[in-house]
């Protein structure tokens, strides 16, 4: 039974890894939506160079694009590292999507 219970553990919580891959992909959707999509200020804010920024932004697959309504949509892809869609702000199939706000 324990052993069980270890097993779906495993399979359903995300490693240390993964959650500092998830929070890194958030702060850099957040840093680019506060930025306008300005990558220099985004990696400036990020304390990290602008070559490292692009690089995780490959490798997170974030694309950016204007929204029907004219916001700026920043999405996130990186399906293999979420676990089952669970991450409070992905829609179900591993998606991460920020919008700006106009106050």
């Amino acid at each position: 039974m324990q052993e069980e219970f270890e097993s779906s553990v495993r399979r359903h919580w995300p490693t240390l890894a993964n959650l500092v891959e998830r929070l890194e992909q958030r702060a850099i959707v957040r840093s680019l939506i506060r930025n306008k999509n300005n990558r220099t200020r985004a990696a400036r804010e990020l304390g990290i160079p602008k070559s490292t920024l692009y690089n995780k932004i490959r490798r997170y697959s974030i694309s950016v694009r204007q929204g029907d309504d004219g916001e700026l949509v920043i999405s996130a892809t990186k399906k293999a590292r979420w676990v089952n869609g669970s991450h409070p702000t992905s829609n179900g199939n591993g998606d991460l999507r920020e919008r700006s706000h106009h106050h």
